[in-house]
């Protein structure tokens, strides 16, 4: 019964996928021919892989008839593991701000192939005014384009709908940006349930509620693709039906033309439209090397937690390509290239507008009004982020963040992280070559290796290179993040809103009981995510003892993808980022005792809020004061030119400061005056 279900699940999606293109079921041409294994490809692929198919038709094959009834039902630990990981996908994918940068990114993507189809129409004029191939971009491909925006609102509404009320994108949609499998897990029949028919309605409820995240997920990439293929339709009815009038039509036939177009009877402008509307949605077929790579993670299962996505971050990576200088290194550009017409004018327009968007990403880099990823992490990124926040733009006095908006934001990115690179690195022979170029592969990595679909491939790679350093805090995220209920990112991003505090969640590593480290940083990292728990974790504070911030605004605004940030006055800040010369966070560490996070967070409030009398002034002051009193005095002002000097002396202030707060601490600290009394036994002993 079960495999006559799956068969006819998969003939009726067969059938749905031709008659979305009005293909009949026995039609042959190479349009029909393509869909059809399209439509296969994507079922196999939400069954779990081609992998998966061929590994059950052996088993199928080898097993005895009276067996074989039972292949088709999956395992109790094959189940379980499958609910796991729709929980934790699903868990990954429920944070507000993933589906708003989702939505943004297809909507900002979608608009910028406008100016492209409009340069490609001025490149295709050009040549045809040369004598050059009537195949071109036509001048009014980019008015239909926007007409077809608004035209199709009605269709992608209705695709979204019918995808979040079934829980499957319509075969017409083909791919989208969520990997798991569609078949449930956590239902009935997933979970193989047996019992009373009305629990079996509560297991199906209850899947169906895990599985809103995804099903969000895929109504918006529907949403986008619906609208992306009437723009595309309308403009390539324009093109053909401007075709038809160029080789002799009449102005009837070419009409006829552009009706056969809009009514999807014309396969290749529908075969192209489908591929703009997959473009646009970074959801387009992987080649070979990418398939593989993403048969070796279905292998794997525990691979599938470290890269759960693959054809959405390999889409935007060829996209941004497409549209810079490196773009002939893609073989889908040199075949548009060699091809001529059309397909090589758009994509000179997609180099000519990505590379022009670069230099002036450059140019708004060099004038502070975006930045790049920042300096790397250390003291000087610390005093960085205190008047900047990372792939953001200056409007106003605020920053607003534009990083996640693909693929654009890849192209602005690594413009700043190039620029960035060239002005802190100092003076740059122009003709060392090797030095720019390594300068922008750098940026290019850089830019990648911060997007977040990335942070689990690069977290793990900093594993492998250096376990001891960064294993422990790999093992307690992931740890935690297995831990944890459903809307795992959901429940982080209310936590967020109504604790703006970044916390602490390192344990005591001077904890001598096996495992109790690990044990407790788990703990701490599930309470930094939970709402109502994080409050017992110790902030973490900046130079100045205040807490660091997640957002800042009121509690929606945390959550939000694109929330805005304005620094506040802090000319201890400019003056450090102008000599570009630090100050450091203060030891953790008195008399050869460390620092538990709640002491060194006591140190750190402590060195900011204690007062000492001003030499000069007589007055009491704080450490930010004194400072910034500092300043103003000619005692200062003389030494311009002499940096070292300068900072020499904020720094004597920080270390009088830090020497009252570790005095201070001990002083009320019992359990550390006799750890540190501990200590100076163990020194006079050895000695």
């Amino acid at each position: 019964a079960a495999l006559q279900a799956s068969m006819k699940g998969v003939t009726t999606e067969i059938a749905r996928a031709l008659s979305a293109f009005r293909i009949p079921a026995g039609g042959s041409s190479p349009f029909a021919d393509r869909a059809r294994t399209e439509a296969v490809e994507v079922i196999m692929q939400n069954s779990g892989g081609k992998e998966t198919a061929d590994a059950l038709a052996r088993r199928w094959l080898d097993a005895d008839v009276t067996d074989r009834a039972y292949i088709v039902q999956r395992g109790a630990w094959a189940r379980t593991g499958a609910a796991v990981y729709e929980i934790w996908i699903n868990g990954l994918l429920s944070s507000v701000r993933t589906h708003q940068v989702n939505l943004a990114s297809n909507l900002v993507f979608t608009m910028w192939n406008l100016p492209e189809r409009a340069i490609a129409a001025g490149i295709g004029a050009a040549r045809h005014g040369l004598g050059g191939d009537p195949d071109r971009v036509a001048g009014m491909e980019v008015a239909a384009q926007m007409y077809g925006f608004v035209a199709g609102l009605g269709a992608a509404f209705r695709v979204a709908g019918r995808t979040m009320v079934t829980g499957a994108p319509p075969p017409s949609a083909g791919r989208t940006k969520f990997e798991g499998s569609l078949t449930p897990a956590i239902s009935a029949q997933g979970v193989g349930w047996e019992g009373p028919q009305w629990f079996g309605h509560v297991i199906d409820y209850m899947g169906a509620f895990v599985r809103l995240p995804s099903r969000f997920l895929m109504s918006a990439d529907a949403f986008n693709k619906a609208i992306g293929f009437r723009m595309e339709q309308g403009a390539l009815a324009h093109r053909y039906a401007n075709q038809a009038l160029a080789s002799g039509q009449t102005p009837d036939e070419a009409a006829d033309v552009y009706a056969s177009v809009m009514r999807g009877e014309h396969e290749e402008a529908t075969e192209l439209s489908s591929a703009f509307a997959d473009a646009i949605t970074f959801t387009a077929k992987l080649d070979t090397k990418g398939a593989a790579f993403q048969a070796l993670v279905r292998k794997i299962p525990a691979l599938k937690l470290v890269v759960p996505f693959i054809r959405t971050p390999a889409n935007i990576f060829k996209e941004f390509m497409k549209r810079t200088p490196f773009a002939p290194l893609l073989r889908e550009v040199r075949a548009d290239v060699m091809a001529g017409g059309a397909r090589r004018d758009l994509a000179i327009a997609r180099v000519g507008l990505g590379t022009a968007a670069m230099m002036y990403g450059s140019h708004l880099a060099m004038q502070g009004t975006i930045t790049g990823g920042g300096p790397p992490p250390g003291a000087m990124r610390q005093w960085w982020l205190k008047k900047n926040r990372p792939y953001s733009i200056k409007i106003g006095d605020a920053w607003y963040p534009y990083g996640r908006l693909e693929p654009i934001g890849t192209l602005l990115g690594v413009a700043a992280d190039l620029t960035e690179y060239l002005m802190w690195s100092g003076p740059i022979d122009p003709e060392d070559e090797r030095t720019i170029v390594g300068g922008a592969v750098a940026s290019i990595l850089q830019n990648v290796g911060s997007k977040t679909f990335l942070v689990g491939l690069g977290d793990l790679a900093q594993v492998m290179d250096d376990p001891l350093r960064f294993g422990g805090s790999y093992t307690t995220k992931l740890t935690a993040s297995l831990a944890q209920p459903g809307y795992t990112s959901m429940i982080r991003d209310i936590k967020r809103a109504f604790d703006s505090e970044s916390r602490i969640t390192r344990a005591d590593r001077d904890d001598l009981v096996v495992g109790s480290t690990l044990f407790t940083s788990v703990l701490n990292e599930i309470k930094n995510r939970t709402p109502g728990l994080s409050a017992d974790l110790p902030p973490r504070r900046d130079f100045w003892g205040e807490p660091v911030l997640a957002y800042e605004g009121d509690w929606w605004d945390g959550f939000g993808a694109f929330s805005g940030w304005e620094p506040g006055e802090d000319p201890v800040a400019d003056e450090l980022l102008r000599m570009d010369m630090p100050l450091t966070m203060p030891s953790n560490n008195i008399r050869g005792v460390r620092l538990t996070p709640s002491q060194y967070d006591r140190l750190i409030v402590l060195q900011t809020t204690l007062i000492r009398i001003n030499d000069v002034t007589g007055e009491k002051m704080t450490m930010r004061q004194t400072m910034e009193w500092q300043l103003d005095q000619d005692g200062y002002v003389k030494y311009a030119g002499n940096d070292l000097r300068r900072v020499a002396m904020l720094r004597t202030i920080k270390d009088k400061y830090l020497e009252d707060a570790r005095h201070e601490l001990t002083k009320e600290d019992r359990d550390l005056r006799t750890r540190i009394r501990m200590v100076e036994r163990f020194q006079q002993k050895r000695n």
